[in-house]
């Protein structure tokens, strides 16, 4: 069985795990059922409002982890704290540290460690942008699929994770367009909440 035969099954394998992924996540945007009244928020008070530090452990920790495709990439996978990589591996490993949160990547922690990666990293850019709209956001999302298309990957490895990551950006627009998902999900930016099926 030759690399390229093996690859199309990985492929057909992706595709269907990326068809359960969208099956379970529709099912997240259902509306409720049981009729409980919307919660109201509540505006913070005007002396509480202060500055919070995103670096802080204590901030940091309550983020996710980073969930890059493997524990090599810099920035290839959801999850990616852009700005405390963007600052060196020693602030980054630091923030990590402080907030008891396992590191991932290589050093150094803000360069790509292949074109992949690298392609991910001008996608996180803009993820990390507070100001992107939802259609910055999914430009992003298009480009980065282009970058890795046109860019190539070397080895089977690369390879196989560049598709993946194709197929699940696909997913994530899919999910987007009919309104299970906020337009510019997992960005900082975006649109704030989910929105009509796209025309």
């Amino acid at each position: 069985m030759g690399i390229i035969s093996v690859a199309k099954k990985i492929e057909k394998k992706v595709s269907t795990i990326g068809k359960k992924v969208v099956e379970k996540l529709s099912s997240v945007g259902k509306k409720d059922t049981h009729n409980h009244p919307p919660k109201k928020e509540e505006e913070p008070k005007k002396e509480e409002a202060k500055e919070v530090d995103v670096f802080s452990g204590e901030e940091a920790k309550k983020r996710g982890p980073e969930r890059h495709l493997t524990n090599k990439y810099n920035f290839a996978g959801p999850g990616t704290e852009y700005a405390a990589r963007m600052k060196g591996s020693a602030f980054y490993e630091k923030m990590m540290n402080d907030a008891g949160r396992k590191i991932v990547g290589t050093k150094p922690y803000n360069k790509p460690i292949n074109k992949l990666d690298g392609c991910a990293k001008i996608h996180d850019k803009v993820y990390n942008n507070k100001k992107a709209t939802a259609s910055m956001v999914k430009d992003a999302d298009r480009a980065f699929q282009s970058c890795v298309k046109k860019k190539g990957a070397k080895g089977v490895e690369e390879k196989l994770l560049s598709i993946a990551a194709r197929a699940g950006f696909e997913g994530k627009i899919a999910l987007e367009s009919v309104g299970v998902l906020r337009k510019g999900s997992f960005a900082e930016g975006g649109a704030k909440k989910r929105g009509k099926r796209d025309p």
